[in-house]
């Protein structure tokens, strides 16, 4: 009985610093998208992703995790922003400006830095008609702040 006492007990004190969760809609087309979320270094986030999008007429639609490394050509690696699957949801903190982490379906992590949150698709494809992204992915994010 201690035991379990002394869990609830943790979590109950984890739970005290959990934001409420946020959820934001990532457009393909636009490029780092920023909703509001800040976090400071070293606090958790946790990130849910669904939906879909495409990133082009020949690459076809793909849900938050991208494309599998074994289904891109040499072409679709050229085009990521991020190493990592074409088409994936990607994140960064606003001051990492040339970095930032594969969300996928879900991730969770310690913010690298502090500052703004911010959402894209893993493609950096020219626009215009060709390399048109369309469609959206649905991310709830869930920060525990520092004490």
């Amino acid at each position: 009985k201690a035991g379990l006492r002394k869990l609830l007990e943790i979590l109950s004190d984890q739970m005290k610093n959990l934001t409420k969760p946020e959820d934001f809609t990532v457009e393909a087309e636009t490029g780092w998208q920023g909703y509001g979320v800040k976090v400071e270094q070293g606090e958790a986030i946790y990130m849910k992703a669904s939906g879909d999008w495409t990133v082009g007429p020949i690459f076809g639609s793909c849900g938050p995790e991208g494309r599998s490394l074994d289904q891109m050509n040499s072409e679709d690696k050229t085009k990521c922003i991020l190493e990592g699957p074409r088409g994936a949801l990607i994140m960064r903190v606003a001051s990492m400006e040339n970095s930032g982490y594969i969300v996928g379906r879900q991730q969770f992590g310690a913010a690298p830095s502090s500052g703004l949150v911010q959402f894209r698709c893993n493609d950096q494809g020219e626009g215009g008609t060709f390399y048109k992204r369309s469609g959206t992915i649905k991310v709830t994010i869930t920060v525990r702040k520092a004490k």
